[in-house]
């Protein structure tokens, strides 16, 4: 109904998109996020949906054509970067979706989503030492994240720090009672 209404409204055309990707219609889903998208460029959220409706279809070449574009539409920006490393990494491209981070950290040197997401990358290939400096910087710019003192305490325990990892996991569930 709020297409009838307003055709040319991309907030119309996400939603029914979202209300497509919710019913399993991926690729319906899709077509409404991409007119949302032509309807208006700059739309990160619709570009987010549709790389989603993508991955969920298992479309991973889609979803990786929609990163890349995104990312060369805003070359700056974090997000399209921190997706298109998750896509890497559903590939096996784990170096590229390294390099995919680095490039977010050179203009977002303090979003602490790029250092997670790298964290994991490092810790899912086994370099522990550079996951725990990712999570501690992470750490550093927003304090008291459950999961992330645990992934850091994860790291320690591998690393061989046993009573830094104890520590670490103490921190983790003193987080989570204090935001529970």
């Amino acid at each position: 109904r709020a297409i009838e209404l307003d055709p040319e409204s991309p907030r119309s055309h996400d939603g029914l998109g979202s209300v497509l990707a919710a019913q399993g219609q991926y690729r319906e889903a899709m077509e409404q996020y991409l007119r949302a998208i032509e309807i208006d460029p700059k739309r990160s959220e619709s570009r987010r949906h549709l790389i989603d409706a993508a991955l969920d279809l298992g479309d991973i070449e889609e979803a990786l054509q929609s990163c890349r574009q995104w990312a060369a539409r805003e070359p700056n920006a974090s997000e399209p970067y921190l997706l298109l490393s998750t896509v890497q990494s559903k590939r096996g491209e784990h170096q590229a979706a390294l390099d995919s981070l680095s490039h977010a950290l050179e203009n977002n040197p303090d979003d602490y989503n790029v250092y997670l997401q790298r964290g994991r990358i490092y810790a899912s290939l086994g370099h522990h030492g550079k996951a725990l400096s990712d999570y501690n910087r992470v750490l550093e710019l927003k304090p008291g994240w459950f999961g992330v003192a645990y992934s850091r305490g994860l790291a320690n325990a591998k690393l061989g720090n046993l009573r830094q990892a104890i520590a670490d996991f103490s921190k983790a569930l003193q987080y989570n009672q204090t935001h529970s």
